[in-house]
């Protein structure tokens, strides 16, 4: 997809935002006296950088309306390429997709994120947050950054010590 992302030095260095949208769903329960529906997040797909902030209704029908949340960019830092490393080496490398939930239950995405620590930052505040599977694009996008900034720690070597008894005599 054209014009997604942003290259900010030089088109040799991997751009530091790329352009998304969410997809969220509106689903109905049945058989449950305490809810009528349920709202989550279906998934993150690639977007146009020139995309508005919008939703759209994408998909309505007996089994719910989905959704489709435009205008957000995933914003990569160098100092965070060792969380995006440990993201994509993970079982299940995701991104982080930051709701709020609206007065009338709906969920509403306000921030996309491969850095898994600031995901559980805004948790920990109290926001509702699901993750989406990384979109092809966005996952090799994103594994360039962690080979051109993420170098891992070397290991110290360990030190033979005492194991803290002393001598009484």
């Amino acid at each position: 997809m054209a014009n997604n992302f942003s290259v900010s030095e030089s088109t040799d260095v991997t751009p530091d935002w790329f352009a998304v949208a969410v997809v969220t769903a509106r689903e109905p329960v049945e058989n449950n006296r305490w809810i009528t529906e349920r709202w989550r997040v279906l998934g993150v797909v690639p977007a146009s950088a020139a995309a508005a902030d919008e939703r759209q209704l994408i998909r309505s029908g007996p089994e719910g309306e989905q959704y489709l949340w435009s205008g957000f960019r995933i914003q990569l830092r160098k100092s965070d390429a060792d969380a995006y490393y440990f993201n994509l080496i993970g079982q299940n490398p995701s991104l982080q997709v930051v709701c709020q939930t609206l007065d009338d239950g709906e969920l509403r995405p306000v921030l996309v994120t491969a850095d898994y620590i600031d995901a559980m930052a805004h948790h920990e505040a109290g926001a509702e947050v699901q993750a989406a599977a990384i979109p092809p694009e966005v996952y090799v996008w994103l594994e360039r950054h962690v080979l051109e900034h993420y170098s891992p720690e070397e290991k110290q070597p360990r030190r033979k010590h005492d194991d803290g008894i002393k001598d009484a005599g």
